[in-house]
């Protein structure tokens, strides 16, 4: 049906290095851990802080957006 595919067998591309079989599947829950495994509170704590200060900095610019997107007609 289709015509033999001229570059090879689909898959990986080869610029790609291949995948390491313990690698993590989500880097972000590497962050949360301590080097011995263990979850670090402290930096989950320190991070939620930071997107709770972000949310009340965006929270007026965004309703000052929606203010101006809800034009009265």
């Amino acid at each position: 049906m289709f015509p033999p595919n001229r570059f090879g067998p689909p898959g990986r591309p080869p610029n790609m290095p291949p995948k390491l079989p313990n690698q993590q599947k989500n880097p972000f829950s590497g962050y949360f851990k301590t080097p011995d495994g263990n979850l670090d509170f402290d930096k989950i704590s320190g991070s939620i802080g930071e997107l709770n200060k972000l949310v009340g900095q965006m929270s007026p610019v965004v309703k000052q957006l929606n203010g101006f997107l809800k034009k009265p007609r």
